[in-house]
């Protein structure tokens, strides 16, 4: 673990979880390995009877950063919520129970932080992983304007870490939204004047996989994502936008076959690692 003296500020990391299986180990590890005494990680379970609860406190019991509580909720927004509320650092992360936070991130972030103490939102890359943990791409974040992100939501859960305080002030979860809760933030927190540091290193690791909700052939994200477009969108230019990036969206989800195979994915990994 990292020193407790560690310049940068404790880390609240966010993790709500239902079933994790086979993935929520790799995620707790990934996370309470490089954190500080006075870090913790908030496993907000809805009552998981897959024994991945037990699988946790068997390994990881005796770390004190980690902190479970397991009652029923009202879904993954509920669920961060009630994490949120439990969180005592100034600063958070999210976590979902099958993705990976990148070695070394929560020390980037530390970084990021020190230079930039004024900042309300820090981001990074991530990795594109596949079920069995393969970088399959490797991907940046975008331009962190409204415009720029009602157009595409080049974030990453996984990535990104944010003032505990300005997500509260500006209402945190939509629990009405099932898919599309951390593309609702992130546009909340722009539209309420952020500042932000993206950071070069890679944060995160995103694994796609057909149990996920991004990674099933689900339109249900799709029409969440035209609804938050719509929300945030000023302008007939900008609702047009949004509309046109829906559908751009709708193909990208239809072209899910495709697009998860090994041609793909090689071609996209060396596009992306090329010199």
């Amino acid at each position: 673990m990292n020193s407790p003296t560690a310049d940068g500020p404790a880390i609240s990391v966010l993790m709500p979880a239902f079933n994790g299986g086979g993935f929520i180990l790799e995620a707790v590890r990934s996370a309470v390995s490089q954190m500080r005494d006075d870090d913790e990680l908030l496993v907000q379970d809805a009552g998981s009877r897959d024994g991945s609860l037990e699988a946790i406190q068997a390994e990881f019991g005796s770390y004190p950063q980690l902190k479970v509580v397991s009652e029923p909720d009202e879904g993954q927004a509920d669920a961060l919520n009630r994490a949120l509320t439990r969180a005592v650092n100034p600063l958070i992360g999210w976590l979902n129970a099958d993705d990976r936070l990148h070695p070394g991130a929560l020390d980037a972030v530390r970084a990021g932080w020190r230079a930039n103490p004024d900042v309300d939102f820090l981001c990074g890359g991530w990795l594109l992983i596949s079920e069995n943990g393969d970088t399959v791409r490797i991907c940046e974040p975008g331009e962190l304007s409204v415009r720029s992100l009602t157009r595409q939501a080049h974030v990453f859960s996984g990535a990104m870490f944010m003032r505990a305080s300005f997500v509260r002030e500006c209402g945190a979860f939509d629990k009405d939204l099932h898919f599309c809760m951390d593309y609702d933030l992130v546009l909340r927190l722009a539209s309420n004047g952020w500042r932000t540091v993206q950071i070069p290193e890679v944060l995160g690791e995103f694994r796609w996989h057909t149990a996920s909700k991004t990674g099933a052939l689900d339109l249900g994200v799709v029409r969440e994502g035209l609804t938050v477009r719509r929300r945030y969108a000023r302008g007939a230019v900008a609702k047009a936008e949004a509309w046109a990036s829906s559908i751009v969206h709708l193909i990208a989800v239809l072209a899910l076959p495709v697009r998860r195979s090994s041609w793909y994915s090689r071609l996209r990994l060396r596009s992306a690692t090329a010199p």
